[in-house]
């Protein structure tokens, strides 16, 4: 894994001129600050507002990535020079939410605006997805989890059931980082604990449902949501 180098470790608008002609940048994640939360950004200063987690690997390169976090106001500032978008905000907090009836609402407004219907399944991979870029610090170890966040949300076939490989994906990284080191024993237990440590509230998915669907695999990695 790619650690974002020295030398480009600095503000500046010359910094991410060069940087940039070294490594592809992509944006995977633009998230709040949970309670009490602390991230650090790519030229080591602690970030206080909303944030961008990028990708980068070396320009023709695709063996090896890295990732690094910014807040938004230099985040802005990669994505014009590299002329990408800028990414929905994802909150993973909830006092109301359930991602039926979740589903359900933003089902009718999507028909009223033309758009295709989230399938219910992949809106809880979505939910569950960006929860764990919220809640873990990618930057420090190896993970597979922006990689499958980016083939679920931008599949042509939004509306339908998303690909067996992606929801065994999801449960498998799900079960590589909380239940195999022991966090917790699925992670609909590891937010009950984050909840209780944080005194919050996080988005809920219908993890029975999933769990069901795991079981009805040939998986390697046992149901873990």
């Amino acid at each position: 894994m790619l650690k974002w180098p020295k030398k480009y470790a600095r503000k500046g608008d010359y910094i991410r001129e060069q940087a940039i002609k070294e490594y592809k940048i992509t944006p995977v994640f633009h998230g709040v600050l949970l309670p009490n939360q602390q991230k650090t950004g790519y030229f080591n200063q602690k970030i206080t507002t909303n944030y961008y987690c990028f990708e980068f690997r070396l320009v023709n390169s695709k063996d090896k990535i890295g990732f690094f976090y910014c807040g938004d106001d230099a985040a802005k500032k990669w994505l014009t020079l590299i002329n990408e978008a800028s990414l929905p905000l994802f909150n993973p907090l909830s006092t109301n939410y359930d991602s039926t009836t979740q589903s359900n609402r933003e089902n009718r407004t999507n028909n009223n605006e033309g758009k295709k219907i989230l399938h219910p399944i992949r809106k809880d991979l979505l939910v569950i997805l960006n929860t764990l870029m919220a809640l873990f610090d990618i930057t420090d170890y190896s993970s597979a989890i922006p990689a499958i966040l980016q083939r679920i949300s931008k599949d042509k076939n939004l509306d339908l059931l998303p690909k067996d490989r992606d929801i065994k994906a999801v449960n498998t990284n799900v079960y590589k980082r909380i239940v195999q080191p022991n966090l917790a024993s699925s992670y609909h237990d590891y937010l009950d604990i984050k909840e209780l440590e944080l005194n919050c509230s996080f988005k809920k998915v219908n993890y029975e449902r999933l769990n069901e669907l795991i079981n009805s695999f040939k998986s390697n990695s046992p149901a873990s949501f």
